[in-house]
């Protein structure tokens, strides 16, 4: 996950850039242009690469951590994939319908052009929005299975617990019945030291192995709960950034006005995308959680 976050930050800085030179380049065309596409790539990439974060914490959780790395490169695969594919489509559309310069004045950045709306929308936003549906099904299916491992645990727990202050079963039945836990003088109805040291034993047993199951369980369960901590913080920074601009596209679609606070505030969340995601990981490290 720690590469998949580096990634993610370094595609948040790039995408930075283009909003740091903002529109001041528009008349620089080829300039303009290579910049638009940059950022469409980087837009895509972040979003995929949130994605796929969340994906391997769900792995992790419900099939575990090795599993989840079995499928690192599909994650890549995806990742960059998907970028480069929407950036194809970009340059090949408008190549086709000719309706003027591909990338342009997109308000705050050299992006597609206002010649093009419908790929302003087509080629963001349907896969923000899928991933936001998606990332709502990963994360409660996340923190039930969560919930119901603790829940286990703390049953293991207290069994554990009952069953070390409780005496052993045949200890108990030779109480009742008069047996002796102890070397028989001759035979009878008694039970003979061997027997007494290996019903022992196997109690000392029994209690160790429940012990260090329980405490794997419990280790595997904290580091378990550490990785959805951090995916969960980055698909909440993910969700800020991204919900003021699909209030603005929606208005924008539906014909509405778009508040001048609503502008602030989608400028405001694009701007702090990259510092998010790289809040998270600095977080992480200081808390050592």
């Amino acid at each position: 996950m720690n590469r998949m976050q580096a990634y993610l930050s370094f595609a948040d800085m790039v995408s930075n850039i283009g909003w740091m030179l903002g529109t001041s380049i528009v008349s620089n065309v080829p300039f303009c242009t290579f910049v638009g596409l940059i950022f469409e790539f980087n837009a895509v990439l972040s979003t995929c690469y949130i994605f796929c974060i969340s994906v391997l914490g769900y792995i992790t959780v419900t099939r575990g951590s090795k599993s989840a790395e079995a499928l690192k490169w599909w994650y890549f695969g995806y990742a960059l994939g998907v970028p480069v594919v929407f950036t194809i489509v970009l340059v090949v559309t408008t190549s086709i319908l000719q309706r003027g310069n591909m990338i342009g004045d997109a308000t705050f950045e050299c992006w597609i052009s206002d010649a093009y709306p419908e790929l302003k929308v087509a080629l963001l936003y349907p896969l923000v929005w899928l991933h936001m549906v998606a990332l709502s099904i990963i994360y409660s299916r996340i923190y039930f299975l969560i919930l119901v491992t603790t829940s286990e645990l703390e049953e293991i727990s207290e069994i554990s617990g009952r069953s070390s202050s409780e005496s052993h079963p045949l200890k108990t039945m030779a109480n009742k019945t008069g047996l002796l836990l102890s070397p028989a003088k001759g035979a009878g109805n008694t039970i003979s030291r061997n027997e007494t040291v290996n019903t022992k034993g196997d109690l000392s047993i029994s209690r160790v192995g429940d012990q260090l199951r329980s405490g794997v369980r419990k280790k595997m369960l904290k580091s378990t709960n550490r990785l959805v901590m951090k995916a969960t913080l980055i698909a909440i920074s993910f969700v800020v950034s991204w919900t003021p601009a699909t209030i603005t596209r929606i208005l924008q679609l539906l014909g509405a006005p778009v508040p001048f606070w609503l502008w602030v505030s989608t400028a405001i969340c694009f701007s702090l995308m990259g510092l998010l995601n790289s809040s998270v990981f600095l977080v992480m490290f200081f808390l050592k959680l």
